[in-house]
């Protein structure tokens, strides 16, 4: 029996989901081999590579749906970040220095923050989002909903925010950093 090139699925983002980059083919077949020679069983909550496949996602929305795809590019994200350059030191230096290694540094900076460094930080967004309006502050204030302390709150800063219409659809390449946020849609 044949297996359909694609993984077809209803999305319901009643909330925001979680930040995900999906490996690219080559990444996908290795791990999933590497997960059957260590014999971990398909079904295990910690096996990462339940098939060989890398998984490119189209998503088609059904109703508006915001979600957050891709990396802004440097210059954008240099603006966005002026206002909250206080809130960790990884920020500083991506803005001394625009490029890709200091944004996976920053990126991975963020997302990994505990502790004092993290309550700092996210004391400085907030005192910031009490002043900003429009994009990407209102998706950060809609995620601070649901995730009042959760450090993924700078992501919208760093990725593009991306709103469809019901009919519009976007591709998310392998390798690329995205989120759902709010509605449906066809992956």
């Amino acid at each position: 029996m044949g297996e359909l090139p694609f993984l077809f699925k209803v999305l319901c983002a009643a909330q925001p989901l979680s930040i995900q980059v999906h490996p690219n083919k080559r990444a996908s077949e290795e791990g999933f081999a590497r997960e059957n020679a260590a014999g971990i069983p398909l079904s295990a909550a910690e096996r990462n590579y339940k098939d060989p496949n890398h998984k490119p996602e189209l998503v088609f929305a059904l109703t508006p749906f915001l979600a957050m795809n891709a990396f802004r590019e440097f210059s954008e994200i240099v603006t966005l970040l002026q206002p909250v350059a206080s809130a960790h030191p990884a920020i500083g230096a991506f803005l001394q220095q625009p490029d890709a290694t200091h944004l996976s540094q920053l990126f991975a900076s963020l997302l990994n923050m505990q502790g004092e460094e993290k309550a700092k930080a996210l004391q400085v967004l907030r005192d910031v989002l009490a002043r900003e309006q429009g994009e990407p502050w209102q998706t950060i204030r809609l995620i601070a909903e649901f995730y009042p302390d959760d450090s993924g709150l700078f992501s919208p800063l760093l990725l593009n925010v991306v709103k469809l219409n019901p009919g519009e659809a976007m591709f998310l390449f392998a390798e690329t950093p995205h989120a759902y946020l709010q509605g449906w849609r066809w992956r």
